[in-house]
């Protein structure tokens, strides 16, 4: 069968280290999207953080949708209808941050325009001679992001407050818990928080990063949810990641594609390694095996 349906990662994946999508990955896109076969951009981020590349890809005119926080909800960027499938309670985020202050990570609880953020005062040393190097303002944000100490993600986040309680917490759903660190550090305590919070979905989805989101919330199962509404079967979806979050993808998907930046262990979940998402790899694999340009 011929492929129907691209979804792709964003961080990683379609998007460089800037936060840009290429322009050799939006022509890919568009050129797939104009015969007919849809787009579904799949990420930890959440719908807002992604309108923006939704609307470069033109999802709105030809039909694309978006897998937002890991599979905790899909959106629709035509019609803004959006479907939530499960959220955290303020109860379980309180109990998972508890448990995650005595590791000494920045501990970021998400919600759809924002985030409250818990910074272990060991790491603004780091903070500190990140911002100085960059020659940072005043103003840049201290919150750490997918590849360094400190990030700037406003526009999609645009509330964000800094706390040193848990309490100051003051929403009842939340979308996930991330913990950031340097990768080192994570490779040394991931699999114990794995194990400890067994019960949710605890998943590393770049070398910086740890996601937290309910159990039963993944890419691939949201992605198989809509597959299954609208009758497409395996063979006819084509899936790319670099992350951990992807791999349920890559089992849903006739063809997975790993970019060449991603760990060993993830490119062995793949049907097909292509470049790394610095120089385009998507847009590679998709002239190969889609577009056979």
């Amino acid at each position: 069968m011929s492929i129907k349906l691209i979804v792709t990662d964003m961080d990683g994946t379609l998007l460089n280290y800037e936060d840009e999508i290429s322009q050799e990955n939006t022509e890919a896109l568009i050129s797939a999207q104009k015969r007919g076969i849809q787009v579904i951009l799949a990420s930890g981020r959440s719908h807002r953080r992604l309108l923006p590349y939704a609307q470069k890809l033109h999802l709105s005119e030809y039909g694309g949708l978006l897998i937002e926080v890991n599979g905790m909800a899909i959106y629709d960027p035509k019609t803004q209808k959006r479907k939530i499938f499960e959220q955290l309670t303020k109860k379980a985020v309180l109990s998972i941050c508890t448990y995650l202050i005595s590791f000494d990570v920045e501990i970021q609880v998400y919600f759809d325009d924002g985030f409250y953020c818990y910074i272990p005062d060991v790491l603004y040393a780091y903070k500190k001679e990140e911002r100085e190097k960059r020659k940072l303002p005043d103003d840049y944000p201290w919150a750490g992001g997918a590849w360094s100490w400190v990030s700037d993600n406003r526009s999609g986040y645009p509330h964000q407050r800094i706390i040193q309680d848990f309490q100051m917490i003051d929403r009842d759903k939340l979308n996930k818990v991330n913990i950031t660190h340097n990768a080192d550090y994570l490779d040394q305590i991931e699999a114990k928080i794995k194990h400890d919070l067994k019960d949710y979905q605890v998943v590393r989805t770049c070398p910086r990063m740890l996601e937290i989101t309910p159990k039963n919330i993944t890419k691939g199962k949201t992605l198989k949810r809509y597959m299954d509404t609208v009758g497409l079967s395996k063979d006819e979806v084509m899936a790319f990641g670099d992350g951990e979050n992807d791999v349920d993808m890559f089992k849903t998907a006739g063809i997975s594609v790993a970019m060449e930046n991603a760990e060993e262990r993830i490119k062995k979940e793949a049907s097909y390694v292509t470049s790394a998402n610095t120089q385009s790899g998507v847009a590679k694999a998709i002239y190969q095996f889609v577009l056979h340009e």
